[in-house]
């Protein structure tokens, strides 16, 4: 069973956590989309030697306030549109070959917030992979019962894509690692021995 799963979710949606638990089942390969876009801010500023910009953005402590996360949304959104997506899908393709290449790799597990994003990476697999290969891809978005605003169109966007999955994480820590994880790879082990496609919802019951 071999899978690129596209997760999306808002801020402490539980995605990150939910990849967690699943790649300590499963032999996997986790990547951001954001991931080149953080480094390459934190190259611009620290390139400017300003003492205040650096202790703003405390890259150390990995935290991401409001302003922080606007500037990686307007930068990567500045980004994909000066070179239609180039630069990002690049990166996503090295992961995407590791992860062909490895058979004992079974889930390539991206994050992409922008719903455009998602549409440009799908498509440039389908032209890359044309030939058959032995995965699927699915989408997945990972909802809770926060509904924050957080002032950009990355995060404020995410629910402008028909997913083929939405897991609901409305229930405790244990449950969402536990039963609605073991659910999650249920439907996709029935999904990946047929033909067929369809729009799931888990929740806790």
């Amino acid at each position: 069973m071999k899978y690129i799963l596209i997760f999306n979710g808002c801020p402490r949606s539980g995605k990150t956590t939910f990849e967690r638990a699943l790649a300590e089942k499963y032999n996997s390969l986790i990547y951001s989309s954001i991931t080149p876009i953080i480094e390459l801010t934190e190259q611009m500023i620290k390139a400017t030697g300003n003492e205040y910009l650096n202790d703003f953005y405390d890259f150390t402590a990995c935290t991401k306030n409001f302003r922080y996360r606007k500037l990686l949304s307007d930068m990567k959104n500045a980004l994909y549109s000066f070179d239609d997506g180039v630069c990002i899908n690049s990166k996503l393709y090295e992961q995407v070959l590791k992860f062909i290449r490895d058979d004992s790799i079974e889930f390539l597990m991206i994050d992409i917030r922008e719903p455009k994003m998602i549409q440009s990476f799908i498509r440039m697999l389908k032209i890359k992979f044309i030939f058959p290969y032995n995965f699927k891809v699915r989408t997945i978005l990972i909802k809770n019962a926060h509904n924050e605003l957080f002032g950009n169109i990355s995060d404020d966007n995410v629910e402008d894509y028909q997913y083929d999955l939405v897991i609901h994480n409305n229930s405790t820590l244990e449950k969402f690692t536990g039963e609605i994880l073991e659910g999650f790879i249920q439907i996709l082990k029935n999904d990946y021995e047929s033909q067929a496609t369809g729009v799931y919802s888990i929740r806790d019951r």
